[in-house]
């Protein structure tokens, strides 16, 4: 897998329901929660599509971090149903265009 890191100087995308500014931040936040066992977050911009990868002792549930995740990036509800959210654990999205935060 060919992942490309998101710089700090980050540009939204105007086509994009995702506000990347705030994904770059939440998953900051999910790495310094996960305390170094995983904790990754990617982003495939073209298939509307965010990956994170935990560990087995993670902090969160998985269920309600999808939700928190789609509901604090996504500027507008009604694109909700665009985006996808997968939690899983100890792996990493396979494919091309994915970006690690």
């Amino acid at each position: 897998m060919k992942a490309q890191f998101i710089n700090e100087s980050l540009n939204e995308s105007k086509s994009s329901p995702v506000d990347r500014k705030k994904l770059a931040e939440y998953a900051k936040g999910i790495a310094i929660c996960c305390a170094g066992e995983y904790g990754d977050v990617f982003y495939n911009e073209s298939e509307q599509h965010i990956f994170v990868c935990l560990g087995d002792s993670n902090p969160f549930d998985d269920d309600n971090l999808a939700s928190y995740i789609k509901e604090a990036v996504i500027e507008n509800y009604r694109d909700f149903e665009k985006v996808q959210v997968t939690i899983e654990n100890e792996c990493t999205p396979g494919g091309e265009g994915w970006e690690k935060l």
